[in-house]
């Protein structure tokens, strides 16, 4: 491995064969531009896209509630399994990203841990709770940035949605599209299952 090159860590706090935190190898980048050189960082998988309300979600406690605005539970059958940067201080990108206990999706949690508009808490009109959230970090407007593009913040409910083709897309706890307007563009690593 080169002096410029990212070792990517991945866990998941499920382990279907043994119930226990696991990590797994995931690949090797090289990182060109990068200034630092080796970086050992760890992610968690198992962040699934919903094809019907568009949202970013954890898919890694299948116990806990499972609902999309769009009727039913999340349709998640033909999203890859998307990787985050969790509590890594050093981290470049924007922090700040929790996930929330309630709905499972992820949002912008700075300075609060309980802001947005959680589908679950209250009916659509709490919080989203990130009191059980690490640190998550996304690229944001980073043209070196790998992953997939087109990723917007939902000023409204303050959850990551996909908008690859409008800024308004998708169905927002506040009722109507998610909006992305005021959003910059954010960068996802994923890979399929």
């Amino acid at each position: 491995m080169s002096s410029s090159s990212l070792l990517l860590f991945c866990w998941s706090p499920y382990n279907k064969r043994k119930g226990k935190n696991k990590s797994t190898v995931l690949s090797s980048l090289n990182l060109k531009g990068r200034e630092g050189g080796r970086v050992l960082m760890v992610l968690q998988e198992n962040w699934r896209w919903c094809s019907k309300c568009q949202v970013l979600l954890f898919a890694g406690y299948p116990q806990l509630p499972n609902v999309c605005l769009a009727g039913g539970q999340h349709d998640t059958g033909t999203s890859g399994n998307y990787v985050l940067i969790d509590s890594v201080p050093s981290a470049v990108g924007q922090h700040g990203w929790k996930w929330c206990y309630n709905c499972q999706d992820l949002f912008y949690g700075e300075p609060s841990v309980t802001q947005g508009l959680c589908v679950l808490n209250q009916g659509g009109l709490g919080p989203h709770d990130g009191t059980q959230s690490g640190d998550y970090t996304l690229f944001n407007n980073d043209p070196a940035a790998f992953g997939q593009p087109d990723w917007r913040w939902c000023r409204k409910c303050y959850g990551l949605f996909y908008g690859q083709f409008y800024v308004t897309q998708g169905l927002c706890a506040a009722g109507g599209p998610h909006d992305g307007t005021q959003s910059g563009e954010y960068q996802l690593m994923h890979y399929k299952d």
